[in-house]
């Protein structure tokens, strides 16, 4: 949310006499980094409230609360449910480290294709251009090999390279 602060500040006209000048200025609140909630923590906020609102519906619905625990102990013993809760433990934390990895490293993004042995290149007559990602460790190695691949489709299409 941005603030107004407003000064009044001095200000000198041309005649040399002093006068009033109301100057506004929008500050931007700063919340610190390590101020921000987490997605974690934000994820477990809102399995909490679900959480909460299950017992409200219990509530509302006159159902037992041992049925629905009951009901909770006999799958516990189905693998289908255990898979399902453990990977409704472990989403929240995978999506909130999704942000801090470097998928640079690990995505390539080529802008021609390969079809066999012939390497097709965008010309500037194509409408929409044709991306493709190829998920691949990227090295040297393959920067060396994408680098001779564009050479060689420039030579086909007939551009000089510098």
């Amino acid at each position: 949310m941005l603030t107004k602060v407003s000064h009044l500040l001095p200000a000198t006209p041309s005649n040399g006499q002093p006068h009033g000048c109301l100057v506004e200025d929008i500050v931007e609140g700063f919340i610190h980094d390590k101020d921000h909630a987490g997605t974690i923590h934000i994820w477990a906020l809102g399995f909490f409230v679900g959480f909460l609102g299950l017992l409200a519906y219990i509530a509302s619905a006159a159902v037992s609360v041992s049925y629905v625990a009951d009901c909770l102990a006999m799958q516990w013993t189905s693998p289908r449910f255990m898979v399902l809760s453990a990977l409704a433990c472990l989403v929240p934390s995978v999506l909130s480290n999704l942000r801090r990895a470097n998928l640079s490293v690990c995505l390539v993004l080529n802008y021609f294709y390969t079809i066999g042995k012939h390497v097709h290149t965008l010309s500037k007559d194509n409408d929409a251009p044709v991306l493709c990602f190829s998920i691949r460790k990227y090295n040297h190695t393959r920067a060396k090999q994408l680098k001779a691949v564009k050479l060689k489709a420039a030579k086909r299409s007939g551009a000089t390279s510098s």
